[in-house]
């Protein structure tokens, strides 16, 4: 039982990965400051989806885009967050992720879900890009 367990979340986390292509380019050397980083996404720097739905209260969270902003140095990091929330449905945001993304070496997007949508009774019917 426990096989066939662990193997459905091997394929579930192997189909959830997006990586259209690696020519040598992974892992970047993001300390190294040669790179200009665009940070898009609604979960960059929204602290609630950092947690899970069970998670205690910890003292402190790290968002990515804190996490980044630690490794990145100077002004290298150019941030959007592309929506209003994981729901998206303020595109306003949009051109200043576009922009972002056009001005940077290499964008990292924060997508997926938070609290509001994965808690018990309030799951999706349909998730959507």
């Amino acid at each position: 039982m426990y096989v066939f367990v662990e193997a459905l979340a091997r394929e579930a986390a192997r189909q959830d990965i997006v990586l259209l292509e690696n020519r040598n380019f992974l892992p970047l050397d993001l300390a190294s400051g040669m790179w200009r980083v665009a940070v898009i996404g609604p979960s960059a720097n929204a602290t609630k989806n950092v947690l899970g739905d069970y998670s205690p209260t910890p003292p402190y969270v790290v968002t990515p885009l804190d996490a980044l902003s630690e490794i990145v140095p100077g002004k290298n990091i150019l941030f959007a967050p592309g929506c209003n929330d994981v729901s998206c449905t303020n595109q306003s945001f949009f051109p200043a992720a576009v922009q972002a993304a056009k001005n940077a070496d290499v964008a990292i997007l924060f997508m997926g879900t938070n609290i509001d949508y994965e808690s018990e009774g309030t799951f999706r019917q349909k998730c959507q890009l």
